[in-house]
């Protein structure tokens, strides 16, 4: 049996698709093709159907691909076990990163970490939507807000309040209460919980929710904050979004004395991980760095030198 047929095999499984498997395994589509298709001709069997615009499993692809996905992860698991004998950690680890979080912070934290570990290889997955872990085959992902997954390993980096954010021309003189942002013009995110409402809790623990009044609609947290810096209106943002803008004085937090929420409050920035019996040390090395960089609270918070 070849080995390297099975992982490619289970590899197109994982991404739907054997053009996204060679880039994975930056191969020619062709290889993939041709390795999927002597495994076929060993095993006897059509592991997939085909078609110019789609790919799935035959129900003899799905048995196969129950009893392998397993053995292969065992596999990966005495590989890494091997592998972590050695003095210095080393491999490839797939990390899964919100792009906005990705663009404004990651990218600064990972040049030091490859830095410091010069046997450890990065991919990275930049999403917009959260990845299932295991069948993408993450190693680690930062995630932002609530972690709800089962069989995950979640380690908690910060709280992640959210703010209602202005221009400071646009709140000059005005006193405003939640209920105005009825009237006012507001920049809103459509996450996918929303309900169209924003939700105020103020000192003693009373939420109220408040309609706002939409003048923009985007689903990219930086263009409303660019928005809002310009005094377009206000937003609710992620403070780690703004941090920056509110030290400068660029913009305002219009509501300090009350939490803000346009889903659920009480979010925060997540470490997360499969569950595993093992975990690679190149695993454990990543998850320390990241969690170091939130030792003295959360990064953003703390002016740049």
């Amino acid at each position: 049996m070849n080995l390297d047929a099975v992982q490619t095999f289970v590899l197109v499984v994982q991404h739907r698709s054997f053009a996204a498997a060679a880039r994975a395994r930056r191969l020619a589509p062709s290889s993939v093709s041709r390795a999927v298709g002597d495994l076929e001709d060993e095993l006897g069997i059509r592991l997939f159907h085909r078609t110019t615009r789609t790919l799935s499993l035959t129900e003899a692809g799905e048995r196969y691909l129950a009893q392998v996905a397993p053995l292969l992860d065992e596999f990966e698991r005495a590989q890494n076990e091997a592998r972590d004998t050695a003095t210095k950690p080393r491999g490839l680890i797939r990390v899964a990163v919100p792009r906005p979080f990705a663009q404004m912070y990651f990218r600064q934290w990972l040049l030091r970490f490859l830095e410091a570990e010069s046997g450890i290889e990065v991919e990275l997955v930049l999403e917009t939507r959260y990845t299932d872990l295991v069948s993408e085959r993450i190693d680690v992902a930062i995630r932002l807000g609530h972690v709800r997954s089962l069989g995950l390993v979640a380690k908690k980096l910060c709280d992640m309040p959210r703010v209602v954010v202005a221009s400071p021309a646009r709140v000059a003189g005005a006193s405003l209460k939640p209920e105005a942002m009825a009237a006012e013009p507001c920049l809103v995110f459509p996450h996918e919980t929303f309900t169209g409402a924003w939700k105020f809790r103020d000192g003693r623990g009373v939420v109220r929710e408040v309609h706002p009044k939409a003048r923009v609609t985007a689903a990219d947290g930086i263009f409303l904050r660019d928005l809002a810096v310009a005094g377009a209106g206000f937003a609710l943002i992620p403070r780690w979004l703004c941090a920056e803008e509110l030290m400068k004085g660029t913009l305002v937090d219009v509501f300090p004395r009350h939490d803000v929420t346009a889903t659920e409050f009480d979010g925060a920035v997540w470490l997360v991980y499969p569950s595993r019996t093992y975990v690679p040390l190149k695993v454990r090395v990543f998850v320390d760095f990241v969690a170091s960089l939130f030792k003295k609270g959360p990064p953003w918070e703390r002016p740049a030198r």
